[in-house]
């Protein structure tokens, strides 16, 4: 994992209400970029990014080699982690799964993370969604009165990362977490989590 203040820095800013700008830098001031391409779970999940139509109830086909190859190289390297062997272990001994880790779990997660849903398409045989879509890539849903289009799930900092360097994504400001005092961003810098 990257150590905060060591392998990045972030730069919160000032709290945002939404639709208004309060942060006119970017969110990661620092990133160390030869971790990042040296972590094989970092490297094989940036590929992965651009395999998505981020707009709910646009059809996707990931019916290609190479998204498939990709796929499977990203979760090779999740099967390569402690946490991931950690979870393999309790399911077994939970009795929560059976089957050998290289290939039934595997498939396993493949299934779970990455085969398709409908969310909003009209033709209910066509996929517009998965749960690694949702979680790590993030959607976009246009409300039918406003027209507004806002972000559901994207909840990994990889990918904001990506999408931030790429232009894609624009870094509006964090929420301050519940109960607590201050605007500034410099006095919630070392949270973990944030919104």
């Amino acid at each position: 994992r990257l150590k905060p203040g060591k392998d990045y820095t972030t730069n919160l800013q000032r709290t945002t209400g939404g639709r208004r700008d309060a942060a006119p830098d970017e969110l990661f001031g620092y990133i160390n970029d030869d971790k990042l391409n040296n972590t094989p779970v970092f490297a094989k999940f940036i590929p992965l990014l651009d395999n998505y139509e981020f707009e709910v109830g646009k059809a996707e086909n990931h019916d290609n080699a190479i998204e498939r190859r990709e796929v499977s190289d990203f979760l090779d390297a999740c099967l390569d982690t402690a946490c991931i062997r950690y979870t393999y272990k309790w399911l077994i001994m939970n009795k929560r799964f059976n089957g050998n880790y290289k290939i039934a779990f595997k498939r396993k997660l493949k299934e779970l993370w990455f085969d398709g849903y409908s969310r909003a398409s009209r033709n209910r045989r066509e996929t517009d969604s998965s749960a690694f879509e949702h979680v790590f890539v993030g959607e976009h849903k246009r409300d039918r009165d406003t027209g507004k289009i806002s972000v559901i799930g994207m909840h990994n900092w990889l990918a904001f990362l990506t999408f931030e360097r790429q232009g894609t994504w624009n870094y509006y400001g964090f929420k301050k977490p519940k109960g607590r005092r201050g605007r500034s961003g410099k006095d919630f810098e070392n949270e973990q989590v944030m919104t």
